[in-house]
């Protein structure tokens, strides 16, 4: 479901509307939106008109823990592997937890003590593995074939959606109050008093996610037809949205919709309620009449591998697929903003193991395209189900296929920081800054900034910490004794790791051969953490804004700002180089920039798939922004000295295969001559050079300018134009792509 879609964000994209209304009238703004609707091409647009499209039409929401403050930073929060594995970080504020899991009230400010942290999610294709009975090799008399069919979907997941009817201009959003019933039929539960205000609070007395999981379960105690809600479990997605997954007691079979009877408000501005299915389980590989018909080849497995991905393209005929509009969907197929499940896209291949050495039998099925970097439920062969090539059932049980490699659920990166116990409250420090980056493979560094206590090293402030991590697919707990075991991080906050915290599949930290606790106060080190380290070595002062890179073998560059130089107190960049196994290739951190007393900060690093060292960063100089970057060879030798970009700031780069670099950055111009009437306008700039330092792109060496010019001519609007927030990546062959974020009347 495309968040856009979502009911509280359309009411906000129609007030926007109205304000833009506001202040442009209907007559000068159409013009506008014609002359925005000319095709423009340009070299750095062109691709973009042309050939680009999604390859997920829908967003995909990354947390999973829906709490008040969770934040990104651009250009630092997503990094990807060759093969189009990818790792989100984010910061989350979280309420600080007592020994029985209360929130600790601060006795200064009366509300609950919060502390930020650093939080990541690991995506990949899904890889799940089914395994077919022997019998279906077994010569016979009737058919060529034995032949199998699949279930798709698991149990069922239904969504109840509260909307609310664009609220007026001017108008203040109201939270809904008011009751509802739900059921099937003449079973109805008892009224449900829902207020969208007290979403998320935990409390079974009147979270509304709580109350309508109660609500249903009761329901399947009193009424015998409504059984399979016996284990149903409610997920708020929002205060508007709740998802209600049904459990085993449905036995995997398709629902009937749950009906929504007897709403009655006595708040919001004229709400709704409906219920919408949002997976079924679906048959894969049955004939008309319901039959198996999936071909089990006996001597050549790449035919029924290519049997099975054939019936998931025939079954997906009968079900919507592409962009979702508003009234393009069969009614019967979705209700607002959400689509029933379609057969995913997959991708099969025979296996060979030990029990099946010619990889007859056994076949990974990886979700590919839409389907892909999504979590799914196992693929289910039904009991009676495989046939054998005489008509035979050879299952009188179900077989679950069995999950190889999924993405991660969130997880928390920064660990757990131990409390004075001579402190009344407890020593909670901020987690912030997530950078991440990733190599060809899929392992990945995500680096931070985390406060030190003042009281244990003072004038530390900040320090700059990091933990490294491998996509390791699923791990059988039955493989402890050999080395492997499921990592489990402290997701509650509590201080306790243990069976209560959930178990992170899918992705597991390194060792670091270099701990932090050398550096560390003995009341502030971590007991058992032998993931975490620390990046600089300097501790006086704060060192912050740190950034993230790696080459193709997993050998990463590190880059901050230091608040604290040796002739001034304002601040220097430093980059520290590891290996990819997590030593130090730089015994200390590495000053960037030439020491003087203006401002150095805001760095990005980026690294060349051979190891070329690439750090830009923001100069002030006399209140003017000015964006440098000096260059490194593989050894860490200086290649090109500090050098002057351009004036602007928040810089990013990226290299091609063949070590070609671009630097991008944001700068205010006046675009049209016509600074007089307030036309300074921010825009995105870029240059590109060849590893020798011999311009690209434009070759006097001048700004490529990637944003689009503004077509709006009007000289007496004070609107300001933003082109802000930037970054650039080149691919292996050298094509580039620029993203940003814009701002502007019809923009």
């Amino acid at each position: 479901m495309s968040l856009l879609q979502m009911s509280k964000n359309r009411k906000v994209g129609s007030t926007w509307g109205r304000i833009r209304d506001s202040f442009f009238p209907a007559t000068r703004r159409c013009r506008g939106e014609r002359k925005n609707r000319r095709l423009l091409i340009d070299q750095l647009e062109e691709r973009t008109l042309l050939s680009v499209s999604p390859v997920n039409p829908y967003d995909v929401l990354v947390n999973q823990a829906i709490v008040g403050s969770q934040t990104t930073l651009p250009a630092q929060s997503v990094a990807v592997d060759h093969d189009g594995d990818f790792v989100a970080v984010w910061s989350r504020v979280d309420e600080v937890l007592d020994d029985n899991g209360d929130p600790v009230i601060d006795p200064l400010t009366g509300v609950a003590m919060t502390d930020p942290n650093v939080y990541a999610r690991y995506f990949t294709d899904e890889v799940q593995r089914i395994v077919l009975p022997e019998g279906v090799l077994n010569d016979g008399t009737v058919n060529p074939y034995s032949r199998f069919s699949l279930l798709y979907g698991g149990n069922e997941v239904q969504k109840l959606t509260i909307s609310v009817t664009t609220t007026p201009m001017g108008g203040q959003p109201m939270s809904v109050i008011g009751t509802f019933q739900l059921g099937f039929g003449a079973d109805l539960t008892a009224a449900i008093n829902f207020n969208e205000g007290t979403f998320n609070t935990d409390n079974p007395a009147m979270d509304p996610t709580l109350l309508i999981q109660a609500a249903l379960r009761d329901l399947a105690a009193a009424a015998p037809n409504s059984a399979a809600l016996a284990d149903a479990v409610v997920v708020g997605v929002s205060s508007q949205e709740y998802l209600i997954y049904f459990g085993d007691a449905s036995g995997g079979e398709d629902q009937p919709r749950l009906a929504v009877v007897n709403p009655t408000f006595t708040r919001g501005f004229l709400p709704a309620v409906q219920t919408s299915t949002v997976r079924d389980p679906i048959q894969i590989g049955v004939t008309v009449a319901g039959d198996p018909n999936i071909a089990i080849s006996p001597t050549t497995p790449a035919l029924t591998a290519t049997a099975i991905e054939q019936a998931f393209i025939q079954t997906n005929r009968d079900f919507y697929i592409g962009p979702i509009f508003q009234g393009e969907m069969p009614a019967d197929m979705a209700g607002p903003s959400v689509m029933r499940t379609a057969v995913p896209e997959v991708s099969v291949v025979s296996v060979k193991t030990a029990d099946d050495p010619l990889g007859l039998r056994t076949f990974d099925v990886t979700f590919v395209g839409d389907a892909g970097k999504n979590d799914h439920p196992p693929l289910v062969i039904e009991a009676g189900s495989v046939l054998d090539k005489d008509g035979i059932a050879l299952t009188t049980e179900d077989i679950l296929a069995t999950t190889m490699k999924e993405p991660s659920p969130e997880f928390r990166v920064n660990p757990e920081e131990p409390d004075n116990p001579f402190t009344p409250l407890p020593d909670k420090f901020a987690q912030t800054a997530p950078s991440v980056a990733m190599d060809a493979d899929g392992s990945f560094i995500i680096v931070w900034q985390g406060q030190v206590p003042d009281g244990e090293n003072f004038g530390t402030v900040t320090d700059i910490f990091a933990r490294r991590f491998q996509p390791v697919g699923i791990v059988d707990p039955g493989d402890s004794d050999l080395g492997l075991s499921i990592w489990k991080a402290d997701m509650n906050y509590d201080g306790v790791v243990d069976d209560l915290d959930p178990q992170i599949q899918g992705v597991r930290p390194l060792e670091t051969p270099i701990p932090y606790t050398f550096l560390i106060p003995d009341a502030y080190q971590i007991p058992g953490d032998v993931y975490t380290f620390r990046v600089n070595t300097i501790t006086a002062n704060a060192q912050g804004n740190p950034h993230a890179a790696m080459d193709s073998k997993g050998n990463f560059a590190i880059s901050w700002s230091d608040s604290g130089q040796p002739i001034s107190f304002f601040n220097n960049i430093y980059v520290r180089r590891f290996g990819y196994d997590g030593p130090p290739l730089d015994a200390v951190e590495t000053l960037v920039n030439a020491v003087d007393t203006d401002i150095h900060d805001n760095s990005f690093v980026a690294m060349s798939e051979d190891g070329h060292t690439l750090v830009t960063w923001e100069h002030t100089i006399t209140g003017t922004l000015v964006v440098n970057a000096k260059l490194y060879d593989v050894q860490g030798r200086t290649t090109r000295d500090q050098f002057r970009v351009s004036q602007g700031s928040a810089p990013t780069a990226a290299f091609n295969e063949i070590n070609d670099y671009v630097i991008q950055w944001t700068q205010i111009r006046d675009i049209d001559n016509l600074v007089t009437n307030g036309r300074l306008r921010s825009g995105i700039y870029l240059r590109q050079w060849s590893i020798n330092g011999t311009p690209i792109r434009n070759p006097d060496g001048s700004d490529v300018r990637a944003n689009s010019a503004n077509l709006d001519t009007d000289t007496n609007t004070t609107w300001p134009y933003i082109q802000t927030n930037g970054q650039v990546v080149l691919d292996a062959d050298g094509d580039l792509t620029v993203i940003y974020q814009g701002f502007g009347p019809d923009v």
